[in-house]
């Protein structure tokens, strides 16, 4: 037994990360930002090295980022198991119990400390953890049942540890892996907000009976920001967020999209429910046609036409079109890697906008929503500031 503190307990935990070849076993209620943080502290050479890869966390405690979570999602299981409250890091043979959660903030500005085990000590903290994952009360959770996290700071389950002074210098980052762009930096919460929006707004009838809820969503959002009367989410492009509660939200929501409703029986507003659909198929069979063949520049600008962030402003469309600023096999290349399924979806969008001169984010975020048929949600300015009136702390831009 030996007990690690400061800089010893991240550097230890790191090495025996980069050396793992059949395990990697996290417990931790609370768990971090990936980029800069939870990277850091862990390194990505377990990645594709561990087959054996568990991550169990608390996740109604709500102190997660979405996007550490979803680099264990692609590489192993997550369960989470209510009132857990132990960190457990086992890699191999190197099992740490410690004070310590899954944070940059915990490893580097807190004064933490942990057990290094062996032998029959560190079987027995095996055991522990293998017990609670067999537990019927420790479920495996995916990110589409994840609840909203509480804020988008990099440490949202140690509020005001950013105030704290640094103590430890965590590990260098992984080399090999360039950061997420800042552009996409709160898609997790952005993607949960909306969510947690969608849930409200199931208690009212839908109007778009054909269309899937997001395109409903996305004709609503835009509805208070460019038709509705005062247009009430516009200032919310300058202002906070609105401070409601779960209630009030949920009855701003309803009344809203009542209002909504009757606009578009009334033919107040043109944003139909068919358009939506249309483009979709059409982006759809034109992106899964660039999967086989390749499109041509002529079709690859049909297909751009069909977003509104293109149509309505061409001289983005003219910049990728450009034979100067893009080659043809580069945006063929980004349009396949962007609906690869197999790439979390944050990380596709992160690395698809530097490739090709032109696309920005509306743009990016519009191609996933189409082809995903309405998996995703779509996010433009209009649906920020909807949000944020709506009282979800999301980014405008």
């Amino acid at each position: 037994m030996k007990i690690l503190t400061g800089q010893p307990l991240v550097d230890a935990l790191r090495t025996a990360t980069d050396k793992a070849q059949s395990r990697l076993w996290i417990a931790s209620p609370y768990v971090g930002g990936w980029p800069n943080n939870v990277r850091r502290i862990l390194g990505t050479e377990w990645q594709e090295a561990v087959k054996d890869i568990r991550l169990m966390t608390d996740v109604e405690a709500r102190g997660f980022r979405v996007n550490t979570l979803q680099q264990f999602f692609r590489w192993g299981l997550v369960r989470t198991l209510a009132g857990l409250h132990a960190k457990i890091y086992i890699a191999d043979n190197f099992v740490l119990i410690t004070s310590a959660n899954l944070t940059g903030t915990a490893f580097s500005r807190r004064y933490e400390t942990g057990v290094l085990l062996s032998g029959h000590n560190a079987q027995a903290a095996a055991d522990t953890f293998e017990t609670w994952w067999k537990l019927k009360t420790c479920r495996t959770v995916t990110e589409e049942q994840l609840p909203t996290p509480k804020g988008w700071g990099e440490d949202p389950a140690e509020p005001g540890g950013t105030a704290l002074k640094p103590l430890w210098d965590l590990p260098p980052d992984a080399e090999d892996e360039p950061l997420p762009s800042d552009s996409f930096g709160d898609y997790d919460v952005f993607r949960q907000s909306y969510r947690d929006l969608a849930g409200h707004y199931k208690s009212v009838p839908q109007i778009w009976k054909n269309a899937p809820l997001n395109f409903e969503l996305g004709g609503f959002l835009n509805y208070l920001y460019m038709t509705a009367p005062g247009r009430p989410s516009r200032p919310y492009a300058n202002k906070k967020p609105r401070p409601l509660t779960t209630a009030q939200q949920g009855q701003q929501i309803r009344k809203y999209a009542l209002k909504f409703a009757a606009a578009y029986r009334d033919d107040d507003i043109n944003d139909g429910p068919t358009w939506r659909p249309e483009r979709s198929r059409e982006v759809r069979r034109l992106l899964l046609r660039n999967r086989k063949k390749g499109l041509s520049r002529s079709e690859i600008k049909s297909l751009l036409l069909n977003l509104n962030s293109m149509h309505f402003y061409r001289v983005n469309l003219a910049k990728v079109l450009n034979p100067d600023n893009n080659s043809l096999g580069e945006i063929r290349a980004t349009f396949r890697d962007l609906v690869d399924d197999a790439v979390p979806v944050q990380r596709r969008m992160s690395e698809a906008m530097p490739r090709v001169l032109g696309m920005s984010k509306s743009a990016i975020q519009e191609l996933i929503l189409f082809f995903s048929r309405g998996e995703y949600p779509l996010r433009n300015k209009n649906t920020n500031c909807g949000l944020r009136f709506f009282g979800y702390n999301v980014r405008v831009n």
